[in-house]
């Protein structure tokens, strides 16, 4: 298991939080993906719920990994918005539980 994921480090990652929702991070290709309650809410987020958010399950490009710890919220700041690229989107999680380094998704 990861503590940690920094903007500058290279990699791919789940990310699992509170509230059950997974997250895909794909460095090399700065892209997040969510999935929104894909696993079991932890025991003190049983009863919160998990959002619908904007492109849930598709990938996000990630402009800037602000804050990536277990144990405390995330927060990315994403270019959700294709209409308008200069305004970006911060995104907040619940507390991340796990974040685990994943075999290596380059295409050959």
């Amino acid at each position: 298991m990861v503590h940690e994921v920094s903007d500058s480090q290279d990699g791919s990652f789940r990310i699992r939080t509170a509230t059950g929702s997974l997250y895909l991070l794909e460095m090399e290709k700065r892209l997040l993906t969510r999935f929104a309650a894909a696993v079991e809410p932890t025991v003190d987020h049983l009863d919160i719920g998990t959002s619908i958010l904007r492109r849930d399950g598709r990938s996000i490009h990630i402009r800037k990994v602000i804050h990536l710890v277990v144990g405390q919220p995330s927060r990315f700041l994403l270019q959700v918005r294709a209409d308008d690229p200069t305004i970006p989107t911060l995104r907040t999680t619940s507390r991340v539980v796990e974040i685990t380094l994943l075999a290596d998704l380059k295409e050959d």
